[in-house]
């Protein structure tokens, strides 16, 4: 009787602790090297980010955080992020677009429609021709843009602009720390290797005393 409430009690406990995890959530959890967490976070594809982190999949990560941009040159530019933000934002006049063409109205002016783009990673990532930050515009044009068609978590007078001028557009060169991540440790041994060990160990010896009780004389 005994056994048999321990058994139960056993499979209990892994039925509430064992969830499905991802590959992400899992190397967490374990606290695993960074390196092999920044390798699994860089895939391109959103559906594998934003699943992993236990949040349903999205067109556009709403919690992202420009902290500065820098212009290097006419072509190159470096931002540096907080958090995940999209390459390639659609525009209002596209979302227009599309909700007409929903409710049956034909639109009067067709529009390209841009993709998702990649994430851009937390810390600094060189973004090279892109629409606004790679071209010194003005930085009201740069401003504007940024409030309209953007959807960074934050005003763009939070963020931290160089290089961009509306007087003469002189690449200041002022460096801007990048976002650097907590280290890890390499390898633990927490509970949840404990627990993994003794449960199939209980369980296993559980079952054998159900299946071959002990016969009394």
């Amino acid at each position: 009787m005994i056994m048999r409430i321990l058994v139960t009690i056993a499979l209990t406990t892994i039925s509430i602790l064992s969830f499905a995890q991802t590959d992400i959530i899992e190397m967490r959890s374990r606290n695993a090297s960074l390196k092999k967490y920044e390798r699994i976070i860089k895939f391109d594809n959103f559906d594998h980010v934003a699943s992993n982190f236990g949040a349903a999949p999205t067109i556009r990560v709403k919690t992202a955080v420009l902290d500065s941009v820098k212009c290097i040159s006419d072509s190159v530019a470096i931002m540096y992020t907080s958090n995940y933000c999209w390459d390639a934002p659609r525009t209002r006049s596209l979302v227009e677009e599309v909700r007409n063409r929903q409710q049956g109205q034909v639109p009067e002016q067709r529009y390209v429609e841009q993709g998702i783009g990649k994430l851009w990673q937390p810390g600094a990532d060189t973004v090279i021709n892109h629409p606004l930050f790679s071209h010194k515009h003005s930085l009201d044009s740069v401003k504007q843009v940024i409030d309209r068609d953007y959807y960074f978590n934050l005003p763009s007078d939070s963020i931290e602009f160089i290089g961009y001028d509306n007087a003469n557009g002189q690449i200041n060169q002022q460096f801007v720390e990048p976002a650097k991540l907590k280290n890890e440790n390499e390898n633990s041994f927490g509970w949840e290797l404990i627990f993994m060990l003794v449960t199939p160990i209980l369980f296993l010896f559980g079952m054998s005393k159900l299946i071959y009780p002990k016969t009394t004389t």
